[in-house]
C-alpha cells in the first residue's frame, strides 16, 4: 500500500498495475528487455509489462537520444510524451590505499573491460584484438572486471595469457584501476547509454569502443570509434599505445566531452516535467 500521492515516477521501465488516474513518469534506460531478451529473467512477462507501461505512462524519460530513437522506433506513437534526460557520471575522491593496492595487484601495461559480462558484450573483439597484438610482440593484457557470463567460458581458456579477471572491486578500487590503465575497450553490441565511457574518461583514461549509435552519442570525437573487426581494433589500440600525441588528444577530449553530462542538468530535466505534469 502506497501513501496518497499526485504523481508516480517509474524509475526502471516498469509502472505498477494500480497506476490508474494519477501523473505517471516512466524512465527507461534502454531496450534490452525486446533486443537482447536471451539477456534477461522471464522476458515474455517483462516485455508485456513494458509496454503496458509505455502505453500508461504521461511522460516517458529517455537516458539518451539513441534510446529515444529506439523507442519511436519500435513505438511510433511514444515520439510526443518522451523527453530526453541524459545521465551524469559519479566524481568521488579516491583513496590513496587503492592506488596503492590496484598498482600492487597488476603492475604490467593492461587494458580493461568493465563488467558484468553477458553475451551482447562481445568479449570476443577485445580479447581477439588484444591477442593479436601480443603475438606482435606487445606486452598488454585485458582485464575483465565483474562476473563474466558462462558462454564465455572457452573464449577465455582459447587465450589465457591474454585475459585476467579481476573480481569484484570497489568503486576506488575501479577508479584506480581505470587510472593506470592503457584504454578502456568497449565493444558492446547494445547499451542504453555507456557510463563506462565517462568513467574511463573522468579518469584520464582513453576510450576505444565499438562504433554504433549510442557510442557515438556518448563518446563523441572523445572515444576512439572503430567497427567491428578485431584487425582493426589491433590497429587502433596499437597507436593508442605507442601514439603518444593521440593518446593525450583522446585524454583531452574525454574532459571535454564529459561538460556534457551532469546530474544537475538531469535533474533539471525531471523536475520541469514533474512540475509540468502537476501544473
Amino acid at each position: 500500500m502506497l501513501p496518497p500521492y499526485n504523481l508516480y515516477w517509474g524509475t526502471n521501465h516498469l509502472l505498477p498495475q494500480f497506476c490508474f488516474g494519477k501523473s505517471t513518469v516512466l524512465t527507461v534506460h534502454d531496450l534490452l528487455i525486446l533486443k537482447h531478451p536471451d539477456d534477461q529473467p522471464y522476458p515474455q512477462y517483462y516485455a508485456q509489462r513494458f509496454v503496458s507501461s509505455l502505453r500508461r505512462a504521461d511522460r516517458i524519460v529517455a537516458i539518451s537520444k539513441t534510446t529515444a530513437s529506439d523507442l519511436i522506433d519500435l513505438f511510433p506513437w511514444t515520439k510526443d510524451k518522451i523527453t530526453i534526460a541524459l545521465q551524469g557520471y559519479e566524481q568521488s575522491l579516491l583513496p590513496r590505499k587503492d592506488l596503492k593496492t590496484i598498482r600492487e595487484r597488476f603492475p604490467y601495461p593492461y587494458v580493461v573491460m568493465l563488467g558484468g559480462h553477458r553475451p551482447r558484450k562481445n568479449l570476443a573483439l577485445g580479447i581477439e584484438a588484444v591477442a593479436l597484438l601480443q603475438k606482435q610482440g606487445v606486452p598488454i593484457r585485458i582485464l575483465l572486471t565483474g562476473d563474466v557470463h558462462g558462454c564465455f567460458q572457452p573464449l577465455l581458456q582459447q587465450y589465457p595469457d591474454a585475459v585476467q579477471r579481476t573480481g569484484m572491486l570497489t568503486r576506488g578500487e575501479l577508479a584506480a584501476l581505470l587510472i593506470y590503465s592503457q584504454a578502456l575497450l568497449s565493444p558492446s553490441l547494445y547499451e542504453g547509454f555507456g557510463l563506462p565511457l565517462l568513467e574511463a574518461m573522468a579518469a584520464g583514461c582513453p576510450v576505444l569502443a565499438l562504433d554504433t549509435p549510442i557510442y557515438r552519442e556518448v563518446g563523441s570525437d572523445a572515444a576512439l570509434l572503430v567497427p567491428h573487426d578485431p584487425e582493426g581494433w589491433a590497429n587502433a589500440l596499437d597507436r593508442l599505445l605507442h601514439d603518444s600525441m593521440l593518446r593525450k588528444e583522446h585524454i583531452e577530449r574525454g574532459f571535454e566531452n564529459l561538460k556534457r553530462f551532469n546530474w544537475d542538468k538531469t535533474a533539471e530535466v525531471y523536475s520541469k516535467t514533474f512540475h509540468q505534469l502537476l501544473n
